[in-house]
């Protein structure tokens, strides 16, 4: 939530969060769409998401705000529309392609399937696997990708029943005719469990890859 003074001037410009703006500062000129505000964090600042999908901040002295008339790119307002909760189930959908392989992802939580909490500025889980298909929306060019997740947990918190639990679906996953499995993983204890795996699953004659990130995937920078 913006301070008052801030939310006092987008009011008067009828400017509301997700819609797109114009600043300048500094001689400099910005265009992006504006975003919710973590709780904590300095009340002089205004943020935006760019067009290159990373947030900004502003300092809002000397800052010029308008509401700007152009349209979003289109990645930028499907992030937007998911990101305030209007039409996830629209981005949600996967059409099956007869032509590409068909490869399991199986996500068992940490960083890299989080999202960023705006409210907060730290990160929370995915409530569905498919979420991370918006974020990497390109993997559905390549391939039929078939999404489950048998646990979700940050990886500090992984034990060796879970890897018994991982194992066992990889191998359901592989048996069922998958062409290979992505495993995502927080990246704390990654390696246990991919030693784990490297027992459990032996004579693999198709890929298994454990994949983790140090930034949600909705990060550009992810």
């Amino acid at each position: 939530m913006y301070s008052h003074e801030i939310q006092r001037i987008l009011d008067g410009k009828k400017i509301a969060v997700g819609d797109r703006i114009l600043l300048e500062k500094d001689g400099k000129a910005y265009a992006g769409l504006l975003m919710p505000k973590p709780l904590h964090g300095d009340e002089k600042t205004v943020i935006i998401k760019l067009d290159s999908g990373y947030n900004v901040g502003f300092d809002m002295t000397g800052l010029k705000i308008a509401k700007s008339h152009e349209r979003e790119p289109r990645e930028v307002g499907e992030e937007a529309k998911y990101e305030f909760g209007r039409t996830k189930k629209e981005l949600l959908e996967v059409k099956f392609d007869a032509n590409k392989p068909k490869v399991a992802l199986i996500s068992t939580g940490g960083t890299i399937a989080s999202r960023v909490d705006y409210r907060t500025g730290g990160v929370y889980a995915v409530e569905n696997p498919k979420e991370l298909l918006h974020n990497i929306p390109e993997l559905s060019h390549i391939v039929n990708l078939e999404m489950s997740s048998p646990l979700n947990k940050m990886s500090e918190d992984m034990e060796p029943e879970d890897w018994v639990k991982i194992a066992r679906h990889v191998a359901k996953e592989l048996n069922a005719g998958k062409k290979g499995v992505i495993i995502t993983h927080g990246t704390d204890t990654l390696h246990y469990t991919s030693a784990a795996l490297s027992f459990f699953l032996r004579n693999l004659y198709k890929p298994v890859v454990l994949v983790g990130a140090q930034r949600s995937s909705d990060r550009g920078s992810s």
